[in-house]
C-alpha cells in the first residue's frame, strides 16, 4: 500500500501574487512591479509571488487580513474568537483594464487595503493627496491675492504686457514697410539700369551706321564716283 504525504506550506500574508505570461515575455516585468512594492512597503508585505502562465495573463491579486475592527464595524460580527478573515481581491487585470498598471497606481491599490491611511508621498500626486488638495481651504495668502490691491497690482501688469504686444506689433508692421521699400528699391533700380542699357544700345547703334555711310562717301569721293571693278580693289 502506498502512503500520500500530505504538505503544508506556510504562506505569508499580506501576499501578492502577479500572474504573467510566458510566451510574451513579461517576466522582466512582473520581477519590476515585485520590485517597486518591496521598495516601497517593506516588511508590510509578507511574500510576493511570480506565476508564470500563458495566454496573454497578466494580473496582481492580493491576499490580506482586513485591519482590527473598528467601533461600530460590523465585518467581525459573529466570527468565533480566534476565527480570521482573509480575503483575496483583484488589484489588477491587463485584459479588462486594457493594458498595464503604473506603479503608483499599483502603490495606491496595495495601501488601500492594507494600509489606507498612509501617505505615499510622490506616488500618490493625482491620486489621495489631489482629492484632499481639492478640499482644503483658502489658505491667507490666497485670501491675501484677492485683495484690492492686489487686482490693482495684475490689472497694472495686464496693461503693461500689453501695450508690450501692441508695441511689438507695431514694429513688426514697420520692419514688414522696411522690407517692402526696399524690394520696391531694388525694382526700380533694376529697371533704371535696364533703360540705360537700351538707350546706350540705341546710341551705339546710330553711331555705327553713321560711321558705315561716312565710309561709304569716302570711297565714292576717293574713286570718282566710278565703279571699281574687282580686279582693281
Amino acid at each position: 500500500m502506498s502512503s500520500v504525504t500530505q504538505a503544508t506550506t506556510t504562506v505569508s500574508l499580506p501576499r501578492v501574487a502577479i500572474t504573467y505570461c510566458t510566451q510574451c515575455r513579461w517576466m522582466l516585468r512582473a520581477a519590476y512591479f515585485g520590485q517597486e512594492l518591496l521598495s516601497t512597503f517593506g516588511t508590510q508585505i509578507g511574500e510576493i509571488a511570480l506565476i508564470p502562465a500563458t495566454g496573454g495573463l497578466f494580473s496582481v491579486e492580493l491576499t490580506y487580513i482586513p485591519s482590527i475592527a473598528t467601533p461600530g464595524d460590523t465585518r467581525h460580527e459573529g466570527k468565533r474568537e480566534g476565527e480570521v478573515e482573509v480575503k483575496n481581491v483583484l488589484l489588477w487585470d491587463r485584459k479588462a483594464e486594457g493594458g498595464f498598471p503604473e506603479t503608483k497606481v499599483l502603490k495606491q491599490r496595495v495601501r488601500d487595503h492594507i494600509d489606507p491611511k498612509r501617505d505615499l508621498g510622490h506616488s500618490d500626486r493625482g491620486g489621495k493627496k489631489k482629492s484632499e488638495e481639492t478640499t482644503t481651504p483658502i489658505t491667507t495668502t490666497e485670501a491675501t491675492n484677492t485683495s484690492p490691491r492686489a487686482r490693482e497690482k495684475r490689472e497694472k501688469a495686464d496693461e503693461i504686457a500689453g501695450k508690450r504686444a501692441m508695441s511689438t506689433v507695431a514694429e513688426r508692421k514697420n520692419e514688414e514697410a522696411r522690407a517692402e521699400g526696399k524690394r520696391d528699391g531694388k525694382i526700380r533700380s533694376r529697371s533704371r539700369s535696364n533703360g540705360e542699357k537700351e538707350k546706350g544700345r540705341g546710341r551705339e547703334g546710330a553711331t555705327e551706321e553713321v560711321d558705315s555711310g561716312r565710309r561709304k562717301e569716302e570711297g565714292k569721293s576717293e574713286s570718282g564716283g566710278a565703279t571699281i571693278c574687282e580686279d582693281c580693289q
